[in-house]
């Protein structure tokens, strides 16, 4: 189970400062807002709120307060169009190896703009594949559960990622072809988080007859069960598989907040110490996690 830890507060607001000075230039004004919003996370953070929870309330607050729906909307421009020239410069039989190219979707999760201390530059990708330490690999398990589900929940994460998860999905798809595959984004903005409109963009709808995808109906950073539409709750309640990318996903489906019993694969990186340690894992490593019926 995730549970917030002392880091996670000032991580939050740091991000959030960072944010803020993109727009406001006055000081006072800048001052003004963040000591707001850190006695918002001081009323919340005590009573064991979900991280993702906090984070996606305090982001609200911000696109708010600057007027700004989608803060982040040109750097996830530029990580899809870097992504998107890495991909050219892979070789078609790397394309059609899974190891390879569940390795490279997890890497993928380096692009985070939202984590205190944390940089990444999308055009290390390849760098990062070459000495990447995958602290855990489930990928035999992964592939068992695979091969007998009828449906697969695929929740993505960040600008530039959702490339390199494209081809994992058109390959799962292709392979199996009487599987149904949910490909799940948000619907609104938090952080660098891909969108719907983004990913129609990517070309989502184009990858198999046996992919759909799906808005989660909320701006939230992970699918809050209170927030996501009928529809989802639906699809995830009769899912087989939930595959379940970055550190926001592990952080609400690995808490009491997420009540489903679901087999869930998570696909990440370890970018900060309190992921890291409730992985059991080092700082900056990658973990491609299987858990079995999950109950928080």
């Amino acid at each position: 189970m995730v549970l917030i830890d002392a880091q996670c507060i000032p991580c939050i607001l740091h991000v959030r400062a960072r944010e803020l000075s993109k727009y406001i230039s006055d000081r006072r004004s800048r001052v003004e807002f963040m000591s707001k919003l850190a006695v918002d996370i001081a009323n919340y953070a005590p009573n064991d709120m979900n991280i993702a929870e906090i984070a996606t309330r305090s982001f609200r607050k911000l696109k708010e307060y600057v007027g700004d729906n989608d803060p982040y909307i040109k750097e996830k421009e530029i990580a899809n169009e870097v992504a998107e020239r890495i991909l050219k410069n892979i070789g078609k039989e790397k394309l059609n190896n899974f190891s390879f190219l569940l390795k490279l979707a997890t890497i993928g999760n380096s692009i985070d703009f939202g984590v205190l201390g944390y940089e990444f530059s999308v055009e290390n990708v390849l760098e990062e594949l070459k000495k990447a330490v995958f602290r855990i690999n489930d990928e035999s398990k992964l592939l068992k559960y695979l091969d007998k589900s009828k449906t697969l929940v695929y929740l993505l994460d960040n600008a530039g990622e959702a490339v390199f998860d494209r081809e994992l999905i058109r390959f799962i798809a292709k392979k199996y072809r009487k599987m149904r595959i949910y490909v799940v984004v948000k619907s609104g903005s938090f952080q660098n988080d891909i969108t719907f409109n983004e990913a129609l963009r990517l070309g989502f709808l184009n990858i198999g007859d046996n992919v759909m995808l799906l808005e989660t109906g909320t701006d939230a950073s992970s699918i809050f069960l209170d927030e996501i539409t009928s529809e989802l709750l639906n699809i995830l309640v009769s899912s087989d598989l939930i595959i379940a990318k970055g550190m926001a996903h592990y952080e609400y489906l690995g808490s009491k907040d997420f009540k489903l019993k679901k087999n869930i694969v998570f696909m990440l990186k370890a970018k900060c110490s309190v992921i890291a340690s409730s992985l059991d894992t080092g700082l900056g490593e990658y973990v491609i996690k299987f858990v079995a019926n999950i109950n928080n």
